[in-house]
């Protein structure tokens, strides 16, 4: 080896080094920026909430029209079809009116056009929201208050199971009529003086009224009196059971 001259092994690696260098700048990429959607959904339309019929107060029911942005792509990979959507669902909110309390209670699919809420209180007015939202926005279900869509999104559960009244009874079991003013154990006087009143009466005259029709034809005549006189004087077996219900 001359002497000033390099080792063709260190020359090598410095050509390789530079490779690399050039190699590593030119393969540098930047990690992508996912983009923000500024476009909120359509907001729902015809909200509705409604007290369960028939089930004691336990649940009240929503229902809507779906968000306009509501539609389906299908594309199709081979054997494989993919479903793409702008929206990514409904989330319905709860407005306790009581303290103005507002609580997300569920969170749905695209397509869905009904909910039943199984958790109100009783007797408590709820107010009742469904917001469609995609990946960056949600869509409040705005209206104008007092109006008519506003009325209709509001709902309370009530226990309107119809419990019917307790019907007097004398000592033999058997129903015992005439038992008008529910004072004492018996039909008595009280009850007769009420009966007076109200005989001669019709339906739609005066100050008519049906539980002294006991033999229903529109008219509290002699019929009713010969009843009311043959139950007159009789106990009545439940007396505390009827007035207490």
């Amino acid at each position: 080896m001359k002497k000033g001259s390099i080792p063709l092994s260190v020359g090598l690696l410095g050509v390789l080094m530079g490779a690399w260098a050039v190699q590593a700048e030119l393969t540098t990429t930047e990690v992508p920026v996912r983009s923000v959607d500024n476009i909120p959904p359509a907001p729902v339309t015809n909200l509705t909430a409604i007290d369960t019929p028939e089930d004691t107060g336990s649940s009240i029911t929503l229902a809507w029209e779906l968000s306009a942005d509501d539609h389906r792509v299908l594309s199709a990979f081979g054997d494989v079809v993919v479903t793409q959507s702008g929206l990514r669902g409904y989330r319905i909110y709860r407005v306790n009116a009581d303290n103005d309390t507002e609580d997300l209670i569920a969170t749905l699919p695209t397509g869905a056009t009904a909910y039943v809420d199984l958790t109100p209180a009783k007797d408590v007015t709820y107010i009742y929201a469904v917001r469609p939202f995609d990946s960056d926005n949600e869509t409040d279900y705005a209206v104008e208050i007092g109006s008519a869509a506003d009325l209709a999104r509001i709902a309370s559960a009530l226990d309107n199971t119809y419990v019917p009244p307790v019907e007097p009874v004398g000592t033999d079991g058997l129903p015992v009529l005439g038992w008008f003013s529910k004072q004492g154990d018996r039909v008595g006087f009280d009850d007769f003086f009420l009966f007076a009143d109200h005989f001669g009466l019709g339906t739609g005259e005066g100050s008519f009224d049906p539980i002294y029709d006991l033999v229903p034809n529109g008219k509290i005549d002699f019929d009713d009196f010969f009843l009311f006189a043959d139950n007159f004087g009789k106990a009545i077996a439940n007396a505390d059971v009827v007035r207490g219900g």
